[in-house]
Order: structure tokens, then C-alpha cells, then sequence
């Protein structure tokens, strides 16, 4: 799987410099060099959250539930999505708890202000829009419980167990599908499919003739699948050297 991913990593970056796209040739690249990982790092995206809560940001904190709500938890069946509201409470509980442990009552009162078109119709909210201006939120209820360590042990346990889990659920890019379909040379790809998958680009005369062979029918698109295999594996190797 490593290698279907270096080899994307390779392409897209070739396409990147052929539209002269330098500064996210860039980022791209430096991102790419930092992370190796195949799929989402769950301890490095669960790092992410509590940095963003230690350091009283919402505003990343919001960005990146906000992703996972979208791009991960949108495939999950309904008892999962459920649970994902669950974690998405306790996270956000946890923000303004931090807040108060660490005597930002401002940061709190931020918090509130942001959040209160996503928060003010959801009763599990109702009480807690009072916090900042408790006297001693840690003796009163509903929040004493929130400050306690077994439960904020309870949601990094949960919250590392239930992105785990979304993540491996999560379906390999078609980009990715595609590559490595042609590296193992396992399913034939019709010729609509192929070219629902294709765009007319400007590529290489080999390549050119692969795609002549495909058209011509299966009898002849099996000849190819080794000169395809070949040319990716050309072209990974050519970007090592580079």
C-alpha cells in the first residue's frame, strides 16, 4: 500500500509542476515529507485536538471536527453517528473545562460566542452557557463531573477507540484505486469505465499506445497491462533519482 501511495505522491506532484502550480508543489511536498503514514495517524490526529484545546483554539478545534464530520463520520450507520455527536459534546465540554482549569474565563466566554449558533438549540447545551459565570463550576453541578480525571481518562480512551475505527472504514481515494489496479494487473477497467476515470491529457507516446490498445478490446488490453505496470514503475523510479 506504501508504495501505490508514493507512487500517487509522484504523479500528483508531476502534475503540479507541468500546471506550474509551485507554491502547492510545495506545501504538498513539505506535507508529504512530514507525514508517511497511508491513512490517518490516529494518535497524531487525537494530538491535534487536545494541542488545539490546551492552547484554547477554537477556531482549529471547530475546523477539524468540522472536517471529520464531513470527509470521515458521513459514512458511519446511525448508531456510529450518534456516537460521534456524543465525542463531539464531550470534546467540545473538555474545551471549556481546560478554560477554566487554566483560569481563561475570557477564552470560555469566547467559546460561547462562537459556538452558540451550533450550540443554542441542542439541549445537552442548555446549562452549560452559565459556566463562565459560576463561582466554583468544579463543586457544582452538571459540570463537576466534567472536571474529574477519570472521565476526561474515559474520553481519550473512547475518542482514540471510535477514530480508529472511522478511519479504517474510510474508502481508498479513486485516484489511489486506479493506480493500483494497473500495478497489479487485477480487473480489466471497460472502456467506459475507463474513460469515466480519464481526462484527456498531454502524456507520452507509450502511454498514447496503451490507451490505442485498450480501445481495441480485451484480447489486446491484456497485452498492455504489463507495458502500463512498467510505465508507473518507470516513473516512480525516475522521481527516487530526481
Amino acid at each position: 500500500m506504501s508504495d501505490v501511495i508514493s507512487l500517487v505522491d509522484s504523479l500528483v506532484k508531476d502534475y503540479l509542476s507541468f500546471r506550474g502550480l509551485n507554491a502547492t508543489l510545495a506545501n504538498f511536498d513539505a506535507e508529504t515529507r512530514q507525514e508517511r503514514d497511508c491513512k490517518f495517524n490516529v494518535s497524531r490526529v487525537v494530538g491535534e485536538l487536545f494541542s488545539a484545546i490546551e492552547n484554547h483554539d477554537i477556531d482549529r478545534l471547530h475546523s477539524l471536527w468540522s472536517y471529520f464530520n464531513v470527509n470521515v463520520f458521513s459514512g458511519l450507520s446511525e448508531e456510529q453517528s450518534t456516537m460521534a455527536n456524543k465525542l463531539e459534546n464531550d470534546v467540545y465540554r473538555l474545551y471549556v473545562i481546560t478554560c477554566v482549569q487554566h483560569k481563561q474565563r475570557s477564552k470560555c466566554i469566547q467559546f460561547f460566542e462562537h459556538m452558540c449558533e451550533h450550540l443554542r438549540n441542542n439541549p445537552e447545551w442548555s446549562e452549560w452557557f452559565a459556566l463562565p459565570y459560576v463561582i466554583d463550576p468544579r463543586n457544582s453541578l452538571p459540570f463537576r463531573p466534567y472536571f474529574t480525571r477519570q472521565w476526561q481518562h474515559c474520553l481519550v480512551v473512547s475518542l482514540n477507540n471510535f477514530l480508529a475505527i472511522a478511519f479504517d472504514r474510510l474508502e481508498e481515494p479513486l485516484l489511489v484505486r486506479c493506480v493500483n489496479e494497473v500495478l497489479k494487473g487485477g480487473g480489466e477497467l471497460s472502456d467506459a469505465e475507463f474513460i469515466r476515470r480519464s481526462q484527456p491529457v498531454s502524456i507520452s507516446e507509450d502511454l498514447m499506445d496503451d490507451f490505442a490498445i485498450i480501445a481495441q478490446g480485451p484480447a489486446k488490453r491484456n497485452a498492455s497491462k504489463s507495458s502500463l505496470r512498467n510505465l508507473l514503475k518507470n516513473f516512480t523510479g525516475k522521481k527516487e533519482k530526481e
